[in-house]
């Protein structure tokens, strides 16, 4: 077994570069491809499960618990969409912010150039 897999390594070794490309290509992908999905069965472990409360046995006081609270997300896709919809506004007021900060010194500075002095000779 091993001997068949030093044998495959050092035929891929002598091929084209082609093949070794394709190769470098295919083990990339299906490395990225397990660490995702050991990501995803990770996350699937750690998160807790949230109970939307669709059930039957849901009392007066459930339903108005539920309308406040904001809805759970159904996968992780979700989550991550609503992670990257947070980042997007945070950096919106963030460069809000900023562009009202470069306005205010944009406005000190041409007040300052606009300035002018006054100098006064007296003679005696």
């Amino acid at each position: 077994m091993f001997t068949r897999f030093q044998h495959f390594i050092e035929s891929l070794q002598e091929a084209d570069e082609a093949r070794k490309k394709r190769w470098v290509i295919g083990a990339s992908a299906v490395a990225m491809l397990i660490i995702i999905l050991l990501w995803l069965m990770y996350l699937s472990l750690t998160l807790p499960v949230v109970d939307t409360g669709t059930t039957a046995e849901a009392t007066s006081t459930d339903s108005v618990a539920l309308e406040e609270a904001p809805p759970a997300p159904s996968s992780i896709f979700d989550t991550f969409g609503r992670g990257i919809s947070i980042v997007v506004q945070n950096a919106e007021a963030g460069l809000a912010a900023f562009a009202g900060r470069m306005a205010d010194n944009v406005h000190a500075i041409t007040k300052r150039m606009n300035r002018s002095n006054v100098i006064e000779v007296k003679g005696e």
